[in-house]
C-alpha cells in the first residue's frame, strides 16, 4: 500500500512539470499580437452584424480564443503561421411581429500570415444553433388538434 503512494506522487508531479512546460513554452504569436487579433475580429464581426442586420440592438461575446494551427512550410520556404479563432456570441434584435429575440452564434474564423505581422483571413464557418423568444406564446393542452 505504501508504494502506491510514491507512485502516485510521481505521476502527480510529472503532470505538473508537464503542464508547467506547456503553459511556458514559445508560441508562434505572441501573447499581446494574439490579443491584438482577436480585439480586432470581435470588432470587424460586431460592425459587419450591425451593418448586415440593422435591428440589432445589442452583439455581446460570451467566447472569443485563439489556438496555433500546425502548417507545412511553405514552397518559398517562409514560415507560414496559421490561427484558429473560435468564438460564441449573441445578438438581441426584434423579431418580424417585433418580439425580442436572442441569437446564439457560433463559429470560427482561419488566420494565415507569412511574416507574423500581416494575417490573411482564409475562411470561416458560423452557425445559429440557438434562438430565444424574450416572451414566448404559451399553448395550452386540450385544444382541438384538428383546427
Amino acid at each position: 500500500m505504501g508504494v502506491s503512494k510514491y507512485i502516485a506522487t510521481a505521476i502527480g508531479i510529472a503532470l505538473m512539470v508537464w503542464t508547467w512546460d506547456l503553459a511556458h513554452s514559445d508560441r508562434g504569436v505572441a501573447l499581446e499580437q494574439r490579443r491584438e487579433i482577436e480585439a480586432t475580429l470581435e470588432e470587424t464581426i460586431a460592425q459587419y452584424i450591425k451593418s448586415r442586420r440593422p435591428g440589432v440592438t445589442d452583439v455581446v461575446f460570451q467566447q472569443l480564443y485563439s489556438e496555433d494551427v500546425s502548417t507545412p512550410p511553405s514552397d518559398t520556404g517562409a514560415e507560414t503561421k496559421e490561427m484558429l479563432v473560435r468564438f460564441r456570441y449573441l445578438t438581441n434584435e426584434p423579431a418580424e411581429n417585433g418580439e425580442m429575440t436572442e441569437q446564439v452564434f457560433e463559429g470560427s474564423v482561419r488566420l494565415r500570415s507569412e511574416d507574423g505581422l500581416n494575417w490573411q483571413w482564409m475562411d470561416e464557418s458560423v452557425r445559429s444553433p440557438i434562438i430565444r423568444y424574450k416572451k414566448g406564446t404559451e399553448i395550452q393542452p386540450g385544444g382541438d388538434p384538428a383546427r
